[in-house]
């Protein structure tokens, strides 16, 4: 896959989808929250195993290298507090997957500079 299309694929479709996750964890009613936090903290989970297993170090989606693989730790505690925000019923559960993705569009612009 080369640069160009792995760039439109994250700008055009990974980053639309976690603004769509925060901004669905933001209107949704009660039930629906409950069940979009047990996927942030499946989410949550996963980026914590990747990060303390030392797991898929290479990505075709990044080029044959995770170069955001020091990050995951950060990924998954973001996405693992929007996981524990809806179990306690936390009204802004929306702005730790928000913050997650400014956070990985930052990352990626300053490693693409």
């Amino acid at each position: 896959m080369n640069s160009n299309i792995r760039k439109i694929l994250f700008l055009g479709v990974c980053i639309p989808l976690r603004f769509i996750l925060s901004y669905l964890s933001y209107i949704l009613a009660e039930s629906g929250k409950k069940i979009l936090g047990i996927l942030f903290g499946i989410i949550g989970i996963t980026f914590l195993v990747l990060y303390f297993l030392n797991m898929r170090l290479t990505a075709p989606e990044g080029g044959g290298v995770t170069w955001w693989k020091h990050f995951r730790l950060i990924h998954g505690m973001l996405y693992f507090t929007g996981f524990i925000y809806s179990v306690i019923d936390v009204e802004y559960m929306w702005l730790p997957i928000f913050i997650d993705t400014l956070f990985g569009l930052s990352l990626f612009i300053l490693y693409k500079k």
